[in-house]
């Protein structure tokens, strides 16, 4: 069921293009109410935002393949890994877009333990990780909430 709700999640954010011809994500206007509630979750406090649609309809689609919230779990560092892959300017931007998210370094050093770096990048790639890794948790307390009810 885990797995099933995973894809249901991933076809129910549809792929469509603005007037200025950027693309960007949106959920079906018939999708189930735990899926806007899950979305709402993953912006953690930020205005709706393309990057946060996109990861979300990356993460669903990967988590469609575990069958079940737990295995899912064991994975949850290298799906993470496999969505910090940014340049440096996508970096920059990215922390540009909400300035606030410069507060991910922080709570990953808090939570790991680990010390302040002597590459800013690296500080920041792991922000960006963090950030992942928290939108990841949440949809998978989200769909595990569905799979129980």
């Amino acid at each position: 069921m885990f797995q099933h709700l995973s894809r249901l999640l991933d076809l129910n954010l549809k792929q469509s293009t603005r007037a200025d011809g950027s693309q960007f994500f949106a959920l079906h206007e018939d999708a189930p109410d735990w899926m806007s509630q899950a979305l709402f979750a993953c912006h953690q406090d930020e205005h709706p935002n393309d990057w946060r649609y996109s990861t979300v309809k990356k993460l669903a689609e990967d988590l469609s393949q575990y069958a079940y919230a737990e295995e899912a779990r064991e994975h949850t560092g290298d799906t993470a890994d496999n969505l910090n892959v940014m340049s440096h300017h996508q970096l920059f931007t990215w922390y540009a877009d909400c300035p606030s998210r410069a507060s991910y370094v922080d709570q990953y050093k808090s939570d790991f333990g680990a010390e302040a770096s002597e590459d800013v990048m690296s500080d920041l790639s792991l922000g960006h990780w963090y950030a992942i890794e928290q939108m990841l948790g949440i949809l998978i307390n989200h769909i595990e909430d569905q799979v129980e009810a």
